[in-house]
């Protein structure tokens, strides 16, 4: 149940930013280039859906109370890291 659980906090932030990929253009008013969007999809997906929130709904602003979300998705990433790496010890 455990790993379940795991692997969903793995895919569904991924799957979401694919599909907001496929059916809207919010990735290119958010983002300037392609790079920096791929980079923190693959590596830190919590942060990269709020950092787009951020960015489409306060006029390209990341302040406030979305700079406190962005600092909590990413350390939602980086402890999903964690526990991946820990797992494999």
């Amino acid at each position: 149940m455990g790993f379940i659980l795991f692997i969903l906090t793995i895919i569904i932030p991924r799957l979401l930013g694919f599909f907001i990929l496929l059916f809207t253009n919010w990735w290119g008013l958010a983002y300037k280039s392609i790079l920096i969007p791929l980079i923190l999809w693959v590596f830190l997906p919590r942060l990269s859906l709020v950092y787009l929130a951020a960015m489409l709904t306060n006029n390209g602003n990341c302040g406030g109370g979305w700079l406190v979300l962005a600092i909590i998705a990413f350390l939602l990433d980086i402890s999903v890291i964690s526990y991946h790496i820990s797992l494999n010890k």
